[in-house]
């Protein structure tokens, strides 16, 4: 209606004039730049923002734009806190709650009208507006503050932003901070201006006080810890109302303690603290605030003008051995050292105290290091896929290839991408709820359980007026923060959740669990849930490689505990979780090369084929044991065996660990007989003649080769390769043939198989036959006995006689031209001679025999001349 566009023109105009008159009223350093950013609002031209700490461009530089064009303009910060404190200073300016001209949202936290010009709001929240609405009505301008930080959110914030404002060419981008990499976001932004604001720039005194040992395997050292609050109360005895620095919540509660045993007010500020906890650190009062990085930008700590800073911040890491994401603590960059600094000089002169020295400051990064480079990247992937593709947006940082695939395949696990990576309704679902898509896909499977008539009477029976899904609700809650929970224990931790946050998750659990059909399919299969094992399969579902089986203690008295991923973790003595048998790990920590669980909770075996089905399998295996091929019966899941029971071996594993255990110990695994021993023997010893054959062979193709000719293969000596050495490889290789015909795969003793017919199966019949021909396996002696040919390591084929079974052997037979070697026995049976050439032991060597065996032997011949006696194995009584 004509009247109603007049009066909504009206209260823009009013907003306006009123815009103008608070910008008027201050005077803050970015009010230098006020020209050129309203002279870009009003082109519409993309703009970096730089200005100095203090300056003002988070809480001014939105009202410029928002008093230059018409529409909301929307200001995201990576942080609820610093998004919370800007939305009420700039509503104050205007003499208004928060909601009306000056609004905020945030997970859980909505505040806007239709009069709302400004929307402060955090960068996740912005980029599930973005997907929801994507061409974001209303909204005439985005800005994204601390972009420096590189938080994972924000860097995917900026880049849908940007695609939007490629389809409406009336919507104003810019990115602000006071230490960004200028460079690279005018580039993402091109074409955009640089906009730097120089103001007033109060004194700062910079104090070093290192200490010798502040880092550890296990993180900051408590003598560091103690040593910063020594240099905090000497702060605050010097300065008043100081602002402290560490790196986590752990952090933060030791320098508290020890700032409170030694008298001083002092009070934390993180962001696992509720808002009004929160509120109270930032309230006016003479007091040590003892904070995360959460109050490194884009926040004023009201009184403060002395800053100690402990040098570290945690970071997210991704282990891809354990699959898991851990915070660590790291140095902070020279850009975090300098916003942290300039907390303390933003109104006026200020001070800050370093727990590092010089020389550390220089050696620290310019900037820090992209969250996309090193974070588990799975709900970045999510939000991607559901916009576009990863590949296709504007990032500063591209995400890196191994790390989306990983997340890609942790999507596909919970249907929230399909095979070609496509985004699914259920990842749609899962978008509109702000946890780990992981953690958001295990709440809605609860839910719908509780869903399900049969379960939920089932269950109500068993837990009287709790439910299913708030206990789930209430885990997805503590697993989604980086509190330390008692003990580890999840289960025990659960009425600390935030009351808020569990409402909020118990709302969208309910609403959303119907579209996504693959929980409810899952559920087919479940054995009844009751409260108490809910936490476990909340965390099952959502870190499924986290699953853990106990599998003993180490030195120290800790359980050790095998992942189905075959990651080992430890837990501590003094943890519930120590005698558990199987376990969910929803947080670890690696010390010293040892990885500890931080949060689990046990679970019940039985929830396995719904938490982990593409990792249970049953399988069939064999093994030798005590002589024989067994069959084994293993269910598994990943790398956790379940259960084990002996069964008939299946044919193939069973002929694979033969395989495996001739390979290792060749044919003494079948106690080979004499017979088949000399086979074996003889086969080496022909191997051996082919290869010193074609050794002979080459080096006379060399010798009479031309210099500079090439040696052909065709000079090789023929029998070359002709016999395989009779190696452990080779009758592993040929093992169905060595074992054809027997039972060795059946449960047989593995002694009792005779394999010679199996080797003469490997060597074929034909060979098998020149074998015998070649190599004979007796020989005629002149006195009529048959004697053994066997094989001697050095002097090849042997045969064992007396001296006068050889009188007169002039023809001694040869194999493979090579004269056999006859070891010559007294009549005893004692060796008293091994030759080659029988010629020259009785023309140069027998005479002395004779003359020392006649007397011993008087019973046997002693011919004078051997050539002429008669060969015989009998005393002279018996000739």
């Amino acid at each position: 209606m004509p009247g109603s566009e007049s009066s909504s023109s009206s209260v823009v105009d009013a907003q306006a004039r009123k815009i103008h008159e608070v910008l008027a009223a201050q005077s803050l350093p970015i009010l230098s730049v006020r020209g050129q950013v309203e002279g870009a609002a009003a082109r519409g031209d993309r703009f970096v923002l730089s200005a100095t700490p203090g300056s003002g461009k988070t809480t001014l530089a939105p009202l410029m734009l928002a008093g230059a064009r018409p529409g909301r303009v929307l200001v995201a910060a990576p942080r609820r806190v610093a998004v919370r404190s800007a939305a009420r200073f700039v509503a104050a300016l205007f003499g208004e709650p928060v909601g009306r001209t000056v609004g905020m949202s945030m997970r859980g936290d909505r505040r806007v009208s239709d009069r709302t010009r400004v929307e402060y709001t955090t960068t996740g929240a912005l980029l599930r507006r973005v997907i929801n609405e994507p061409d974001l009505p209303g909204v005439s301008a985005v800005l994204i503050d601390e972009v420096h930080e590189r938080h994972a959110d924000a860097d995917l914030a900026l880049a849908m932003v940007l695609d939007v404002a490629d389809l409406r060419e009336d919507l104003l981008v810019g990115v602000m901070s006071a230490t960004a990499q200028n460079e690279l976001f005018e580039h993402l932004l091109e074409p955009a201006g640089r906009i730097e604001a120089r103001g007033q720039i109060f004194p700062l005194e910079e104090y070093w006080c290192p200490h010798r040992n502040p880092l550890d395997a296990g993180g900051l050292t408590r003598g560091f810890l103690s040593h910063v609050a020594d240099v905090a109360r000497a702060a605050f005895d010097r300065h008043g109302s100081t602002l402290v620095f560490v790196p986590g919540v752990r952090e933060v509660e030791a320098v508290r303690g020890q700032l409170q045993n030694l008298g001083v007010p002092a009070l934390p500020l993180h962001g696992s603290l509720t808002s009004q906890q929160q509120d109270a650190a930032l309230a006016d009062g003479k007091r040590v605030v003892v904070a995360t990085d959460i109050a490194e930008t884009s926040l004023t700590v009201p009184g403060v003008n002395c800053v100690v800073d402990s040098g570290f911040t945690r970071a997210p890491r991704f282990d891809l051995a354990r699959d898991a994401q851990a915070l660590v603590t790291v140095r902070e960059s020279r850009s975090s050292a300098r916003q942290r600094a300039g907390r303390a000089h933003r109104t006026g002169p200020g001070v800050v105290y370093r727990c590092f020295s010089e020389v550390d400051f220089a050696r620290l990064e310019r900037f820090a290091r992209p969250e996309v480079e090193s974070a588990d990247l799975t709900e970045a992937v999510l939000l991607a896929h559901a916009w576009s593709a990863p590949t296709q947006l504007r990032l500063p940082t591209a995400m890196p290839a191994p790390a989306m695939e990983r997340a890609e395949a942790n999507l596909r696990g919970i249907g929230a991408v399909d095979g070609s990576n496509a985004c699914t309704n259920s990842g749609r679902t899962l978008v509109g709820i702000p946890v780990d898509p992981r953690m958001a896909h295990a709440l809605c499977t609860v839910a719908s359980w509780e869903s399900d008539a049969a379960a939920t009477a089932e269950a109500n029976r068993k837990r009287g007026s709790a439910s299913l899904v708030r206990v789930a609700a209430q885990a997805v809650t503590l697993l989604n923060t980086d509190a330390r929970l008692p003990g580890s224990d999840l289960e025990a931790a659960l009425a600390s959740a935030d009351k808020r946050e569990v409402v909020r998750l118990l709302k969208v659990a309910r609403r959303d669990y119907p579209l996504l059909p693959r929980a409810r399919k899952c559920l087919a299969q479940a054995p009844g849930l009751t409260i108490v094992q809910v936490p476990g399969l909340v965390t099952a579902l959502a870190f499924p490689g986290r699953v853990a089986k106990r599998r003993g203690e180490d030195r120290a008295g800790r359980a050790t505990f095998t992942a189905v991923s075959g990651t080992g973790f430890v837990v501590d003595q003094d943890s519930p979780l120590h005698g558990e048998s199987w376990i969910a790990v929803g947080a670890v920590q690696t010390i010293r090369g040892v990885t500890h669980v931080r949060a689990g909770a046990p679970l019940d075996p039985e929830f396995l084929p719904v938490t982990n089905p593409s990792d249970f399998c049953e399988v069939q295996t064999a093994e030798v044991i005590s002589n024989r091929v067994v069959g084994q019966r293993v269910r598994r899941v990943g790398a956790i065996e379940i259960s084990r029971e002996r069964t008939r071996a299946e044919y193939a594993p069973a002929l694979e660990a033969l395989r495996e255990l001739v390979r290792e110990r060749g044919l003494a695994v079948f106690k080979p007989s004499r017979q088949t021993q000399r086979l074996l023997d003889a086969m080496t010893f022909l191997a051996g003649a082919d290869e010193a054959a074609k050794h002979s062979a080459g080096e006379a193709a060399d010798a009479s080769a031309e210099p500079g000719a090439e040696t052909k293969s065709t000079n090789a000596h023929p029998s070359a390769k002709r016999w395989p050495a009779p190696t452990a490889e080779f009758f592993a290789n040929h093992l169905e043939l060595l074992i054809a015909g027997t039972r060795a795969l059946e449960g047989e003793r593995l002694s009792n198989i005779a394999v010679t017919t199996g080797i003469r199966n490997v060597l074929g019949w034909e060979k098998a036959a020149q074998l015998d021909q070649q190599v004979p396996q007796r020989v005629q002696l002149p006195s009529g006995r048959f004697a053994s040919v066997e094989f001697d390591p050095e002097r090849g084929p042997t045969i064992r006689a007396k001296l006068q079974e050889c009188f007169g052997w002039r023809d001694v037979p040869r194999v493979l031209g090579r004269p056999l070697t006859i070891e010559l026995l007294d009549p005893a049976g004692r060796p008293l001679a091994i030759t080659g050439d029988l010629e020259y032991f009785f023309n140069e060597v027998y005479s002395q025999v004779r003359s020392q065996m006649r007397g011993r032997y008087p019973k046997h011949p002693w011919p004078q001349d051997p050539w002429a006696a008669v060969a015989t194995n009998r005393t002279k009584r018996r000739m």
